[in-house]
């Protein structure tokens, strides 16, 4: 027997909830993110750029170890390191992010909030360039709107900008390409993420621990100052992360980018 034609169109309702839970976890990890210069600004000329950026991995670490372990999601970590293809994506999502992690933290710890202003504005455009090309998605005309208003917003600023915008296009493109990847990889949010870091651990452990032997960039931190880099950078890392892959896995890539 043929199913009813109202249980044919049953999906799309069912598909509302799970529209709305990634739009929130966009918006949520996008909100974070622009909190997160101002976390940063009181590490400037306190915490070298590269020692954030080791902070940033082995606290991140810390949490989703705990995240993994409460949650008991350990089982998808290691179908997602068995596998040849997704340990591939996870590698190339890695470069990208500390890529991304490196330039934004440079620029918001060296009076250049602008240029990451400007490369999340350029965001959008090459979010919504990859999902047309790569994933053959489709632009609805308020979209295009949208997008040639972004467009006009991206050069505005780049004019006012008055030099050469290459740390917001570092951003924009490092950051598109991982939310592409993200897209493409068959492995889930908390589990994707801990192999991202993961892979990092060691050569950021390794620099730590050197930079505090020998006090290299003020590398033996006090307490105090431990205390909030560590804190703030494992959850400013970690929770719009997990958020923003999350979201990814929901939603149309250039839905992800706007």
């Amino acid at each position: 027997m043929r199913p009813p034609a109202t249980a044919a169109a049953a999906p799309p309702a069912q598909n509302a909830p799970r529209t709305g839970l990634g739009v929130s976890l966009g918006v949520t990890a996008y909100l974070l993110w622009g909190v997160l210069p101002l976390y940063l600004h009181p590490l400037a000329g306190k915490v070298s750029t590269l020692q954030i950026l080791c902070h940033r991995v082995v606290w991140s670490v810390v949490l989703l170890v705990g995240l993994l372990t409460v949650t008991r999601l350990w089982g998808q970590v290691y179908t997602a390191v068995a596998s040849r293809r997704t340990l591939g994506w996870l590698c190339l999502s890695t470069m990208l992010v500390g890529v991304n992690w490196f330039t934004f933290t440079y620029v918001a710890t060296h009076g250049q909030v602008i240029q990451s202003a400007l490369g999340y504005f350029i965001t959008p455009l090459v979010s919504a360039m990859l999902g047309v090309v790569f994933l053959k998605e489709r632009l609805r005309p308020v979209q295009v709107v949208a997008f040639l208003i972004a467009l006009a917003g991206v050069v505005t600023l780049g004019l006012m900008l008055g030099v050469a915008p290459r740390a917001a296009l570092v951003l924009a493109v490092s950051w598109g390409l991982y939310g592409l990847v993200r897209k493409v990889a068959p492995v889930e949010a908390v589990a994707g993420l801990a192999v991202e870091t993961a892979i990092l651990l060691v050569p950021a452990a390794s620099y730590l621990v050197y930079a505090a032997a020998w006090n290299v960039e003020g590398g033996r931190l006090p307490a105090g100052l431990l205390l909030y880099v560590a804190l703030g950078c494992g959850l400013f890392t970690t929770v719009p992360l997990l958020c923003f892959s999350r979201a990814a896995r929901i939603l149309r890539l250039s839905t992800v980018g706007f």
